[in-house]
């Protein structure tokens, strides 16, 4: 499958997540993350659109900023967003 295909599934604000190889990953809306691996590899976003999908792993990004806990029933405030991470050939 080519990655712009599977883009077409994914939402607009969905955080995602593309590996080259295993080695790097460039974070960000679908859009924000193909145009940092276009810099990184001098391409452009139509060829990094074209490229092959090897692999798509679901995963959430969690948070926990500086929480004080005074009772034993509180639980600390967690930040989750949910990610996709898609591995390209």
């Amino acid at each position: 499958m080519k990655l712009i295909d599977l883009l077409n599934y994914i939402p607009d604000e969905c955080e995602i997540g593309i590996v080259d190889g295993g080695f790097s990953i460039s974070y960000g809306n679908k859009w924000d993350a193909i145009a940092k691996v276009a810099y990184k590899y001098k391409l452009i976003k139509e060829q990094v659109e074209n490229m092959d999908v090897s692999s798509v792993y679901p995963c959430t990004y969690v948070q926990c900023k500086e929480a004080h806990l005074f009772e034993k029933n509180e639980a600390p405030p967690l930040c989750i967003k949910p990610q996709i991470i898609i591995e390209i050939e």
